[in-house]
């Protein structure tokens, strides 16, 4: 949510109180297809991470790949339950 509200220059409060259900799935499934912010970025410097080392080792060295540079492992994927459980904790039942 910190992440949205940075992206559109608005605070948390502001989005609990105007964001529907609707839209925040929206947004969830535009950011899993766009990864917009840091994390992105992250993944860039990750990606160049893994080039300069597999062209700079040795051959007794194993490759790497870019998920072995990224600062944080993946958290897991929530399934629908869980993510509608977290919305409804946060938004209470004002799906629209």
């Amino acid at each position: 949510m910190f992440l949205l509200a940075l992206k559109l220059g608005r605070t948390v409060a502001e989005l609990e109180d105007s964001l529907t259900y609707n839209e925040l799935i929206e947004w969830r499934v535009y950011y899993e297809e766009t990864h917009f912010g840091e994390l992105r970025a992250d993944r860039r410097n990750a990606e160049l991470l893994a080039l300069t080392f597999n062209v700079n080792r040795s051959h007794k060295q194993v490759a790497k790949t870019s998920d072995d540079f990224m600062p944080y492992k993946k958290s897991r994927e929530l399934s629908d339950d869980e993510l509608e459980q977290k919305i409804t904790a946060i938004f209470g039942n004002k799906a629209a």
